[in-house]
């Protein structure tokens, strides 16, 4: 999450350019779902999930999770109401507490997994 937000802060023109202007192009719009399923992807790959039907649920969060994501950085990246910090701790927040019913029951082994996947994001859409 921390690379995501360096590379936007960055490339902040870019960056809300490709999502706000060019994102309703054809191939802007494939450029980022592909990027958002390859991350998706590297993630499901670290988690332990104990079956098929968990994956499938776990890579629908994933999806979702990450798109809010995308969303609120280009919210904060117009109008900075928050910290970064904030940010990034929305943000892994969010995942972990819409995951943490999908994984051990205890919340025990998702936490250190997931925590461990923040620093596997990736820049989209810069």
């Amino acid at each position: 999450m921390d690379v995501h937000l360096e590379h936007s802060v960055a490339n902040r023109n870019a960056v809300l350019a490709a999502n706000r202007v060019l994102a309703g192009g054809p191939v802007i719009q494939k450029i980022m779902t592909n990027e958002l399923d390859a991350l998706r992807a590297r993630l499901l790959a670290v988690l332990p999930l104990a079956d098929e039907s968990t994956r499938e649920a776990v890579s629908g969060v994933l999806k979702s999770g990450l798109v809010f994501d995308q969303v609120l950085c280009v919210d904060w990246l117009t109008r900075e109401t928050c910290t970064r910090t904030h940010v990034r701790d929305v943000c892994i927040g969010a995942v972990l507490g819409a995951l943490r019913p999908l994984l051990a029951e205890d919340g025990r082994v998702a936490a250190p997994a997931i925590l461990g996947l923040c620093r596997l994001a990736v820049p989209v859409g810069g």
